[in-house]
This record gives C-alpha cells, sequence and structure tokens, in this order.
C-alpha cells in the first residue's frame, strides 16, 4: 500500500520522512488549537464560552478553506513574475511542475495552514465578548487568504523577495524568522491591538493584566494576545539577529553580542529583521484598520449591549454552556430576540455571569 501523502515520484524513505515531519509537526500546532480554546473559555464570563468555542470552529473551517483556494498560492506560489510580493501558483494546490519542493506537496500545505490557522485563532482571544460571529469570521477570511501568506511569501517562500531561500533576494541576507516571530506572531499581535482598539473595551469592566501602554490607551484585550505576541514577536525579530551566530567571509564566526559593532553581518541581519518588522506592522495594521471600519460603519462589528452583559450564549446559542445546578444559579429560559411573553406571565431572575463579573445578569422566566 502507497503511504499517505506520498505521490509516484515521491516514494523512497527520505521524502517519506519528510512528508511524516511535516505532517507530525502539524498536527501538534494543530493540538495547540485545543490550548487556545481553553485559555480563551477560562478568561472569558460563562455566558460566552459557546461564543468562544464557535469562533474557534470558524476559525479552523474558514482557515483552511481560504488557505486551500487563495492563501497558499500567495504564500509558496512561484512569485518570480512578482518580484517576490505575492505567488501567483499553486491555488488550490494545482501545479503544473511535475517534482515540486517538499513544501508545496500535500504534507507541506498541511503543515503551513496549521500555522495559518494559528495566526488566525490568536485574534479571537483578543477581541472576545464584544464581536459578532460575522466580523470575526471575516477577520479569519482576511488574515487566511491575504494577512499571513503574504508576509510568509516575503520571508520564507523560495521566491520571496527577502527570503533566505531564495539566491536572488533582493534584501541581503534575508529575514531571519525560523520561528515566526514575524509572520507569525507580530502578525497576528498587531491585527489584535488594531481591532481592539476599534471594537472596543468590555461594557463595564476595567482592562486588567495588560501592559501599561495598553492600560493607558484603554485597549481591552481579553487574553493578553497583543502583550503575548507582539510583544514576543517584536523580541523575537530583534533578539535573533543580536545572539545568532553568523559565519564571516573569511570563515569566522561573529555574534552581536560576543564581537558588537566588528559583527558586520550580524548587524545587516540586524537591519533587514526591523526593516521586515515594520513593514509587517504597518501592513497588517493598514488592512486591518481598513476591515475594522467597514464592519463597524455596517454596524456588525460589535454585538448589542443587551447580549454583551447578558451573554452572548444566552441571547444567541438559547442559553449557557454549563449545568445551571452546578454554578448554583437558577436555570433561565432562553431569550430570544422576538421571543413572545407566554401565557402566565413571568419573572425575573437574577443570575451571577461569572464568579469573577462584577454585575449581575437579569433573565426573565417564565412561569
Amino acid at each position: 500500500m502507497t503511504p499517505p501523502l506520498i505521490d509516484s515520484d515521491h516514494k523512497n524513505q527520505e521524502d517519506y520522512l519528510k512528508n511524516y515531519q511535516l505532517v507530525y509537526s502539524a498536527s501538534m500546532v494543530i493540538l495547540m488549537q485545543l490550548g487556545f480554546t481553553f485559555l480563551e473559555v477560562g478568561s472569558v464570563r460563562v455566558g460566552f464560552t459557546k461564543s468562544i468555542l464557535m469562533k474557534n470552529m470558524v476559525d479552523m473551517i474558514m482557515s483552511a478553506l481560504m488557505y486551500y483556494l487563495i492563501g497558499f498560492g500567495l504564500a509558496f506560489g512561484d512569485g518570480t513574475s512578482s518580484k517576490g510580493v505575492i505567488g501567483l501558483s499553486h491555488f488550490m494546490m494545482i501545479s503544473e511542475v511535475k517534482n515540486d519542493t517538499i513544501h508545496r506537496s500535500t504534507a507541506g500545505w498541511v503543515y503551513h495552514w496549521s500555522y495559518c490557522a494559528t495566526a488566525a485563532t490568536i485574534v479571537a482571544g483578543a477581541i472576545a465578548e464584544r464581536t459578532q460571529l460575522l466580523a470575526y469570521s471575516v477577520y479569519s477570511l482576511i488574515g487566511s487568504s491575504i494577512l499571513y501568506p503574504v508576509i510568509t511569501q516575503w520571508m520564507w517562500s523560495p521566491t520571496g523577495w527577502a527570503s533566505k531561500a531564495n539566491d536572488n533576494m533582493a534584501l541581503y541576507p534575508g529575514v531571519l524568522d525560523d520561528a515566526g516571530g514575524i509572520a507569525v506572531h507580530t502578525c497576528a499581535g498587531m491585527c489584535s491591538l488594531v481591532s481592539c482598539y476599534f471594537v472596543g473595551t468590555l461594557a463595564g469592566f476595567i482592562v486588567y493584566g495588560v501592559v501599561r501602554a495598553m492600560r493607558a490607551l484603554a485597549i481591552d484585550d481579553v487574553v493578553d494576545a497583543v502583550a503575548v505576541h507582539l510583544g514576543c514577536g517584536t523580541w523575537s525579530a530583534f533578539s535573533a539577529p543580536i545572539f545568532s551566530p553568523f559565519t564571516k567571509e573569511d570563515g569566522s564566526s561573529c555574534s552581536i553580542i560576543s564581537k558588537g559593532i566588528s559583527c558586520k553581518v550580524g548587524w545587516q541581519q540586524l537591519g533587514v529583521n526591523m526593516l521586515m518588522w515594520l513593514l509587517t506592522i504597518v501592513y497588517v495594521g493598514a488592512i486591518t484598520t481598513v476591515v475594522c471600519v467597514t464592519l463597524r460603519s455596517f454596524r456588525v462589528l460589535r454585538v448589542k449591549v443587551e447580549s454583551e452583559k447578558q451573554g452572548v450564549d444566552l441571547v444567541e446559542f438559547n442559553g449557557l454552556a454549563y449545568d445551571h445546578q452546578i454554578l448554583g444559579v437558577p436555570t433561565p429560559a432562553p431569550v430570544s430576540r422576538n421571543s413572545k411573553r407566554r401565557k402566565g406571565g413571568s419573572k425575573k431572575v437574577a443570575v451571577e455571569a461569572s464568579p469573577h463579573a462584577d454585575t449581575t445578569v437579569t433573565v426573565t422566566e417564565a412561569v
């Protein structure tokens, strides 16, 4: 039987092991989605659990669809004719090249999609409890099709204008970003920052646990995605050239941290990384701003105040996610925008939205 993900031209052991490594690594990254989901569910109030779960499901489905149709082609397609700015082949995995590179194989697609999905889902936690499902679907669509893929073409593709894998790179010595500090974390962190700014703060809540700058700007990031991903992605972009050893023309090695100003190649690398970091900030920030302004103009960016206070789960998902007896609160009737008062009247029941909430939600229960 032919091993999975191996075509007729790649049956040797080396290619099999490369495919296996890519798929195994991708499975580890995809399993991180469960961790992200647990983190986000644990960070929001009880009334938003179903909403978060749904957004994470949408993220996986939307990112896979868009990365298959458009994203992978823009990221790893042949960008020679576009000077390495965008890929112009391999859309829907269609290729005229018979013996293509391993990263353009099916296993390569799975591997790179896992990172694309990760970059897209980071935003979900940052703007939790406030964003409509439709708006987040648009975020996922844009992030998986033109944000993350274009940046990865620049620095990871064999034809990218600033990629170390491109012998004809326009920016020597190419970007040093093996861990995705720029492509994944800076991209997702900047998208989170702009999105949090336009979505606004939580109704009735103060921003906790974020850096002082976030507090000063009154930007509410539920899971500290900006501090973690944009902050750490920035550190990665700058620290890699500072601490990494480089080989000089005479064959000796040096690093900025050890040789200081005399390590010319290290300073060149730092300059290239700083430029790519800045371009990523500008590119992602500009497109995310356009998306946010457009969604806000159509009034589909943020949920209604009533939904936010009661919990989107009660309003849109017919009840809370947890057993109310375990929570020690009365079981509320599903809240519907078009519901009519039942015969026999109703009574108001106070329901604590979360053990950590500073407000009490009033839900109408039929009698």
